[in-house]
């Protein structure tokens, strides 16, 4: 077999997925994987017939088996996540990884071993992810104590939404910890941990301190990224210029920079070692030269932090350049093979992990295709030119080893775009139009050049500080250059757009259809040998023709699909304490009530949760945008949104506010054309595919309103009381009543006990099948006349899990339950979707064993 790795590999990653999928106990995993061993030694001794299927056998047990240990580890009853509660407790432990910085917080990652308790400790372990708010100098090694209420980590439940528990569990983290202010946490002693990478960290540390006394801007901390990997110090505007152009692979310690190095090192010591003709002669060049890339790029890897995605790199790089010490560098696809291999074996959850993924894609890519786009050139650019040139030859012969490295490298950069182009919109539902041309730009720049002089950084801080200064001038002109050419094409409209998140079987079919595209190019060459038949031919032909037919039909499908649905859907996102509704209409119009929001900046709901579920639903547009009220957990997650999808109208109460996030909407609402419209409970009934919408809040002052009601078509009744609001803007909610068929839907914002007095005394028919539970199931609302009014059948709240209000209130439950409504939340249930075709309801959640 000439490629044995391949099928071994192919057997663990089964393994791996299948433990993923499927919960196996260990005991049955481990007495089968020691049975199919003995059978192996057994086989050997006999026959090595069964020999390969029983070693490929035992590699998809072990994948289930090093799997397991990752998702269902052993905990015993002294482990931390025993101390999860609501009260505060006082832990110690050493900071075992480097502290992640960034403007807005400080995460650590803390190995616990012991709790203070009255006065008594009591031994654990474990680790926690202990997020720090206000600015800390805190270093790895760090004995520190905090106190802190433990919680498990916890997704938002949407579909498409990502799986932080998971990510973390991987980590070995099931426990967090909040700390809002520094006299929450002290540190007893310093750089108790390893001593060799105390040494390190303080070489990291003394790197990072000479480059911001050179280069305080933004050029120093993307040179400080490239060499430190700490990309979290880059302001936000600027990464995401990076993200826009689709750079960031170079300014994130991936493969390529280890490549970089890898490259340079072995290139400047066969330099070195061709301008003497006696180490010529003693030493082999290629090998002495892929040593000492080998020693630099080890080097490199703990210089950067020694985080898993940068030892990946490192040990993709490092199987290649021993593959070529070995004389073995033909084969690249078991070399490959053999990276993946290894870095599984050690670490099986990275097969789940998005650079793991982007890195093998791309080299992939960059094997199969790029031969193959360069075997289209003219054979006049590729071959080299015979000796005893003119100098006009001479010159022609050097423009044309210009050109065809430029092509090369153009190529290159198609091929890796085109291979981890699914990935790319599947994790980041991002596009960008400018990518190509950014690479080709920036990369020589800001790649070969900047990085190699980065990598001299490291040797020189420490011998010359005048020496490193000149370095870091240099670096800092490349870095300059390298931002002047990605804002200029940040800047343009069309340089990325987000796309909806394509499924599993789009990204298979767009492989096939790579993989095809591939083939082809060897039958346009001539080169395919086993393309011999017409038949075959044509077939091999009209496969690319049957895959681009399939992504045809498939977004027809797409299209119809939402058109023609003759249902009324609404869906309670899960946007922690917020609130966020999305009403799917008959006929595929969108109308988005809300979009949540913490009432910080330190996170974007409506960036990393609302709308990673729009995409996920294929959601690219929508309708009507409508803001209840301008509290944040109710605006906040709407700027991204009406800044990054199509949006038609905007619709409010007219409600102002002087809050940089409400001003923020209204700047965006006015940069983009979108149109603003004010609703009022004198808006008059509006029909939609059918769908009826009246608008029951908020009500216009009496001076301002007419003689007559024009919009619900009933006059005014004196008041039975008086209406004095507790808190204005959210009694000020916007109230929505939907119809649809014999079925009604009431969603009435955050309004209170004023609000819901007004409605129940209106003459204004409240009954309703499902009810969004107001301002989040709070005790002074969801009164109990205004809940006899309403009656609802099923009741839906929104609210965060533990959140610090303790919504939905015990009183509130139980008034539904009285009622003998079925209760649906958002931080048991997830995301709560109701369907009706205008007589039937069905509702359905994304975490169905919860209640």
């Amino acid at each position: 077999m000439s490629r044995p790795i391949i099928p071994l590999l192919i057997a663990f990653i089964a393994g791996i997925f299948f433990s993923y999928l499927f919960k196996i106990p260990a005991l049955l995993i481990q007495v089968t994987l020691t049975a199919t061993l003995s059978f192996i030694l057994v086989t050997l001794m006999k026959s090595k017939r069964f020999f390969y299927p029983a070693l490929l056998f035992s590699l998809f047990l072990l994948g289930i088996m090093e799997m397991n240990m990752y998702l269902h580890p052993h905990i015993n009853k002294s482990h931390i996540n025993h101390y999860i509660g609501s009260e505060k407790v006082k832990v110690e432990g050493v900071i075992c990884e480097n502290p992640q910085v960034s403007p807005e917080k400080t995460e650590l990652v803390v190995c616990v071993n012991r709790i203070l308790n009255n006065g008594q400790y009591t031994p654990v372990w474990g680790r926690v992810l202990l997020n720090v708010r206000e600015p800390y100098t805190f270093h790895y090694g760090d004995s520190i104590r905090f106190h802190s209420r433990l919680r498990a980590p916890r997704n938002f439940a949407n579909p498409g939404g990502f799986d932080y528990e998971r990510y973390l569990r991987f980590r070995g983290i099931l426990v967090r910890g909040f700390i809002n202010e520094t006299a929450g946490i002290v540190v007893l002693r310093r750089e108790i941990g390893n001593p060799l990478r105390i040494w390190l960290e303080r070489f990291r540390e003394f790197i990072r301190k000479t480059i911001r006394d050179t280069a305080p801007g933004t050029e120093g901390k993307i040179i400080q990224a490239m060499i430190l990997g700490d990309q979290k110090e880059i302001p936000k505007e600027d990464r995401e210029k990076f993200n826009r152009t689709g750079t960031t692979h170079i300014i994130a310690i991936s493969g390529f920079n280890i490549g970089i190095v890898a490259l340079f090192s072995f290139f400047v010591i066969r330099l070195l070692l061709k301008s003497s003709e006696y180490l010529l002669l003693r030493w082999n060049m290629v090998l002495i030269s892929t040593l000492f890339a080998i020693i630099l790029v080890i080097l490199y890897t703990f210089i950067a932090g020694s985080g898993i995605s940068v030892i990946r790199a490192s040990v993709m790089v490092v199987l290649f350049m021993v593959a070529i010490m070995a004389n073995r560098e033909r084969d690249l696809y078991n070399i490959l093979s053999l990276a993946a291999f290894f870095i599984l074996i050690v670490n099986p959850y990275s097969l789940f992990d998005i650079s793991f993924q982007l890195s093998f894609v791309a080299v992939i890519s960059l094997l199969f295709l790029t031969p193959r786009l360069v075997n289209l050139l003219p054979s006049s650019l590729i071959t080299s030119d015979s000796p005893g040139l003119t100098r006009k030859e001479w010159l022609l012969k050097h423009l044309k080893k210009i050109l065809r490295t430029m092509v090369l490298f153009f190529f290159a950069s198609l091929s890796a775009t085109l291979g981890t182009l699914p990935l790319i919109l599947f994790y980041f539902n991002r596009l960008s139009l400018v990518t190509l041309i950014a690479n080709f730009l920036v990369v020589p720049i800001l790649g070969v050049m900047a990085i190699p002089l980065c990598l001299l950084i490291v040797f020189t801080a420490p011998i010359s500080h005048y020496l490193t200064e000149i370095i870091l001038y240099i670096s800092m002109v490349l870095v300059k250059i390298s931002l002047f050419l990605i804002e200029r094409l940040a800047s343009l409209p069309w340089s990325s757009v987000f796309v909806s998140t394509p499924t599993p079987l789009e990204i298979v079919v767009f492989y096939l259809l790579l993989i095809s595209a591939g083939f082809l190019l060897d039958q346009l060459r001539g080169k395919a040998r086993m393309i011999e038949l017409n038949r075959t031919a044509l077939l091999f032909r009209a496969i690319p023709v049957f895959l681009i037919l399939f992504f045809i039909v498939d977004g027809i499908w797409i299209h119809l699909k939402g058109v023609h649905t003759g249902k009324l859907s609404l869906t309670a996102v899960d946007v922690g304490q917020g609130s966020s509704i999305l009403v799917r209409l008959p006929g595929g119009k969108r109308i988005l009530v809300d979009g949540g929001g913490f009432f910080d900046e330190t996170f974007d709901v409506g960036k990393y949760v609302l709308a990673p579920f729009l995409w996920y639903e294929r959601i690219s547009s929508i309708d009507i945008v409508v803001l209840t009220h301008a509290h944040p957990d109710h605006l906040r997650g709407l700027l991204f949104v009406l800044e990054n999808f199509h949006v038609g109208e905007v619709w409010t109460n007219g409600e102002g506010s002087d809050s940089p996030v409400y001003l923020s909407f209204l700047r965006i609402i006015r940069d983009r054309g979108i149109v603003l419209r004010t609703i009022s409970d004198l808006t008059p009934e509006i029909n939609i595919s059918g769908v009826k919408i009246r608008i029951l809040n908020p009500q216009i002052p009496s001076t301002s309103r007419p003689s007559i009601a024009t919009s619900l078509k009933d006059t005014p009744v004196p008041l039975k009381r008086s209406y004095i609001p507790s808190d204005p803007i959210n009694e000020r909610s916007v109230v929505m009543k939907f119809s649809f068929g014999s079925r009604t839907f009431l969603l009435p914002g955050d309004i209170m006990e004023t609000s819901e007095m007004r409605l129940v005394d209106s003459p204004v028919d409240l009954t309703s099948d499902v009810l969004f539970v107001p301002h989040h199931g709070a005790s002074r609302s969801s009164t109990i006349p205004f809940l006899e009014k309403v009656r609802p059948q099923i009741a839906v709240i929104s609210c965060g899990f533990d959140n610090v209000f303790r919504f939905p209130h015990p009183e509130t439950l139980g008034r539904y339950e009285r009622l003998q409504s079925r209760i649906y939340r958002t931080d048991l249930n997830g995301a709560v979707t109701i369907v009706t075709n205008g007589n039937d309801l069905q509702s359905s959640v994304f975490r169905p064993g919860n209640s």
